[in-house]
């Protein structure tokens, strides 16, 4: 039993020992996430700083106040855009239906149609059947 706690105090030793150093390391590499972090946040305000001035020049040359401005002018002419295809789409789609009301068949257009003279002659009614051959009388006479 002696030995058991000998051996089990030898292994709390050597525990301790490891965490000693492992709380070390973990205190090294959070120093080193500290240095990391601050140079990151460097870099990235150079590059902030970068952008300014580059997007500055760049609004020069577009004649816009700031990079904002640009966008914003951006956007509001693409949504123009937009909104004037879709009016067009819409005018485009009117113009097809009335297009295909042009094409269909009406009273009129099947009344006005010019037809044979045997499909006349089917439709005849008696009073036309009289009037056709008093006509064809006249016809024979001259």
């Amino acid at each position: 039993m002696m030995e058991n706690k000998e051996k089990l105090s030898n292994e709390l030793t050597s525990i301790e020992t490891n965490m000693k150093e492992v709380e070390k390391e973990l205190n090294s590499l959070a120093e080193g996430e500290v240095r990391v972090a601050t140079q990151v946040r460097q870099q990235e305000k150079e590059v902030n700083e970068a952008k300014v001035i580059a997007f500055s020049e760049l609004c020069k040359r577009l004649g816009v106040k700031d990079i904002a401005e640009y966008e914003e002018s951006n956007l509001t002419a693409i949504n123009n855009l937009c909104n004037r295809k879709t009016e067009i789409f819409a005018k485009a789609e009117h113009i097809k239906a009335q297009l295909e009301l042009l094409k269909q068949p009406t009273i009129e257009s099947e009344l006005a149609a010019p037809v044979s003279y045997t499909h006349l002659r089917a439709h005849e009614t008696v009073l036309d059947l009289v009037c056709r051959l008093l006509l064809e009388k006249k016809k024979k006479k001259k």
